[in-house]
């Protein structure tokens, strides 16, 4: 079976914030990402990418991360019907559904965006094309009137953290 080059993607962020006010050092950075399923070994995937977010984010392992378990379950949505040529049947190439968080360290001039962006980018099989772009960007965000579905575009990070009620139910 040939991977599959594209791939539907789904980079969110949010900042909670410390409930003591003691500075952004404390507030807890969290990620969402969902990218539909590709041929990669989705256990594989999830390794690549926490590996490559740790170099090029330069951070130690996340505090907490799960990878199509826990808080960020496998989501039959991002399942992809493919045809293996080496059998001649219809598969199903699973996704991967990923949670984790940023703390202490990370800085909030752009919230990471720019280094998980390139972990996934290299994580991912290379030639793969993120058919609605690939960026990440904060949870409250909404795209502009008439912005195109394909845009990888800086979106720039909330102005402030959030605390645990302004959060919608689904991104937590």
């Amino acid at each position: 079976m040939k991977w599959i080059n594209t791939v539907q993607s789904e980079c969110t962020e949010y900042c909670v914030a410390d409930s003591y006010n003691r500075g952004y050092r404390y507030h807890r950075l969290r990620y969402h990402i969902k990218l539909s399923g590709n041929g990669q070994d989705p256990n594989k995937w999830c390794d690549n990418i926490i590996n490559r977010m740790q170099y090029d984010c330069g951070v130690k392992y996340p505090d907490f991360y799960n990878c199509n378990s826990g808080r960020a379950p496998e989501l039959p949505g991002l399942r992809t019907w493919a045809y293996d040529g080496d059998t001649g049947n219809i598969v199903q190439k699973t996704g991967v559904n990923i949670r984790f968080d940023f703390n202490p360290w990370w800085e909030p001039r752009d919230a990471e965006h720019d280094c998980v962006r390139s972990a996934i980018r290299e994580a991912t099989c290379g030639g793969t094309i993120f058919t609605n772009g690939l960026r990440c960007m904060p949870t409250m965000w909404t795209a502009p009137n008439g912005a195109p579905e394909f845009d990888e575009s800086y979106v720039p990070p909330a102005s402030r953290c959030l605390y645990g009620s302004e959060v919608p139910e689904e991104a937590r």
